[in-house]
């Protein structure tokens, strides 16, 4: 990808035509995201989002591109902890997603709905709102009886995920566990996705905070043999599973501690590794390591690192 980039030439794409700029900032953005430079990558999905915003009729032929630009930067943006900026997107956004007594056509608001509900989920547990993430469950779950099973099972899945994620976040394990539930659940989901994966995960930690000890170890050898079976593909997964396997042995708290630093150490160096950046989008497991370590409330460190 990198040839292909330093393969352009130099010159001033201001002087070419809008959708000559839109295709020329589109591939430019998408390169930076892949390598995972996020900075440069929002600079070009902003450039493009004025070129489109300054001439809308240009892209009449094709609307999915504003949708498709602005849901990209909603999420760049939050990655970037620019969480007000996200949040004007998300509300630029939502302006865009038809009334339920307007459109005719189903398949456009449930893509609006579940885009918006996912990205704004995203946000909220991302900034620690999680209060506000859980203010959304109502408006959710119309959603739910609204559509019905027109919801692609994924979205549906990550939705369900950020909720559980939420409850999760302020100690409300047991609605946590409800949510995650309806993922492990779900007969139509893929079992290899990536959200199915990480919700075995989370469903460890919840049993392992509601302390079901008798419960935990089955849980746990079941969700190796998963993992077994899948084939790994984070380093995280291996670290993940030898860590609940250990800590779960002991309720000495000097004991965890000793098995959680170092840990914590090489949580922090996958945090920055871009081939395993993905898995802390999911849930932010280094925080919740330090949580223990520190004797404190996963939420309230969560805050102080969104304030960072």
């Amino acid at each position: 990808l990198r040839q292909l980039i330093d393969e352009i030439p130099e010159f001033e794409i201001e002087t070419y035509s809008v959708k000559t700029n839109y295709l020329y900032n589109h591939i430019k953005s998408a390169y930076y995201f892949s390598v995972n430079d996020l900075p440069c990558s929002y600079h070009h999905l902003e450039l493009n989002l004025k070129a489109i915003e300054g001439d809308k009729s240009i892209f009449n032929d094709a609307p999915n591109i504003y949708f498709s630009v602005l849901t990209n930067l909603i999420y760049v943006s939050t990655r970037l902890k620019k969480f007000d900026i996200a949040t004007d997107y998300l509300n630029k956004l939502k302006e865009l997603m038809p009334k339920e007594n307007e459109s005719s056509n189903l398949d456009l608001n449930i893509k609006y709905f579940s885009s918006w509900c996912s990205l704004q989920l995203f946000l909220f547990t991302e900034k620690a709102a999680f209060q506000k993430a859980i203010d959304l469950i109502p408006e959710i779950n119309h959603a739910y009886q609204l559509y019905g099973d027109r919801i692609n099972n994924l979205r549906k899945a990550y939705i369900d995920f950020k909720v559980g994620i939420a409850y999760f976040s302020i100690g409300e394990y047991n609605e946590a566990l409800s949510w995650i539930n309806k993922i492990l659940n779900e007969e139509k989901l893929d079992s290899k996705q990536d959200i199915f994966c990480f919700a075995q995960l989370i469903n460890l930690l919840i049993h392992y905070e509601l302390k079901n000890d008798r419960f935990l170890p089955y849980a746990i050898n079941a969700t190796k043999r998963y993992f077994k079976n899948r084939n790994l593909i984070y380093k995280f997964e291996t670290v993940f599973l030898k860590m609940i396997s250990q800590i779960s042995k002991t309720n000495d708290v000097f004991d965890r501690e000793e098995i959680l630093v170092p840990l914590a150490k090489e949580l922090e160096a996958l945090k920055l590794d871009p081939k395993e950046q993905v898995v802390f989008e999911y849930f932010d497991f280094h925080t919740w390591v330090k949580s223990k370590i520190d004797r404190k409330k996963y939420a309230a460190l969560k805050l102080v690192d969104a304030e960072g």
